[in-house]
């Protein structure tokens, strides 16, 4: 039965008379009154009274009609259902920062096309705070941040754990803090980076006084991103009063506004390869006493996710690419 010739039935029941439901169904009555008789004579019940005028719907008639409806309609929302399980198998969603996004996503993408060369893969690059959002309505599949809340509700796989330091542009610094005073007339304002610091370098940061960071201007990411609670803590652990902030969600304006020393930011050294300034002006890696220098990196997804196949590979990749 399909709902095609459902619908012959429930025009002779609506209309009470064959001629008429035939006409309405564009088929010749002959045609219709055949698939009635050979149905009836299938099921060895009839459907409708045709004795008399107007005619009749049984009650076995009724009630087969009314079942055969709600089982195609079943039927049906259960092919729709298959197929876009089927249709998921083909398509896979990440959401990720737009830092981490830069540096691992290309590499992730062409090794999983190598293996499943007609996957669809869409990167979402937001805010972590909208990933997750995204996560919990299923508009992704899979997201990587640093945000650590409701395990409950998801499944955290550790990636790695990220390095994170103070990024100062060396015009900002005083060069005379970090120098002897009886060898302060050896260096200027531009040999920070070269004299001071000739071994800089974000496996080894080095310590600077709190005071050096008091009326020294700060780039902020926006409140949704995870940097912001980083940066949040840091404040409120230090007295550091900027002079002036400038606060942006896209990290590469952070980055260009970094590298034009118009201030400094707290965050993952990789921000660096978001951009290539040739007249960037030279970073200096810092940190400060007891200040936290990395921070945890995850996978995060639900365990009932029909794309596990996908989800497990871009972890077991992303993890790789990380140790890089």
């Amino acid at each position: 039965m399909t709902f095609e010739k459902l619908d012959y039935l429930m025009m002779v029941a609506e209309e009470r008379n064959v001629t008429k439901a035939a006409r309405r169904l564009y088929i010749s009555q002959p045609t219709l009154t055949n698939f009635i008789n050979n149905l009836e004579k299938n099921l060895g019940f009839k459907l409708f009274d045709r004795s008399t005028t107007p005619v009749k719907i049984t009650t076995e008639g009724k009630a087969y009609i009314q079942k055969m409806h709600q089982l195609l309609l079943e039927e049906q929302h259960l092919i729709e259902s298959l197929q876009k399980n089927s249709l998921a198998k083909n398509e896979f969603r990440v959401g990720i920062g737009q830092v981490n996004s830069e540096v691992s996503m290309p590499g992730l993408v062409e090794r999983m096309l190598k293996k499943h060369p007609f996957l669809n893969i869409t990167i979402h690059e937001n805010p972590e705070k909208r990933i997750l959002e995204d996560l919990k309505k299923d508009r992704i599949d899979l997201m990587f941040g640093h945000i650590s809340l409701d395990t409950v509700n998801f499944v955290f796989e550790e990636i790695t754990e990220q390095k994170m330091c103070l990024l100062i542009p060396e015009n900002l610094l005083d060069p005379y803090t970090f120098y002897p005073e009886n060898r302060r007339a050896e260096v200027n304002t531009y040999d920070i980076a070269n004299k001071i610091f000739p071994n800089n370098s974000q496996d080894d940061p080095v310590q600077i006084d709190p005071e050096i960071l008091y009326n020294m201007p700060i780039i902020e990411p926006d409140t949704s991103q995870a940097l912001y609670i980083n940066l949040r803590n840091l404040a409120s652990s230090y007295p550091i009063h900027p002079i002036r902030v400038l606060r942006t969600a896209n990290m590469i304006t952070a980055t260009t506004m970094l590298q034009m020393g118009l201030g400094y930011m707290y965050t993952s050294p990789d921000l660096l390869t978001l951009t290539r300034n040739p007249n960037s002006k030279k970073i200096i890696y810092c940190k400060l006493p007891k200040m936290k220098i990395s921070r945890k990196y995850y996978a995060i997804y639900k365990e009932d996710n029909p794309n596990k196949e996908y989800i497990k590979e871009s972890i077991g990749i992303m993890k790789e690419i990380m140790k890089k």
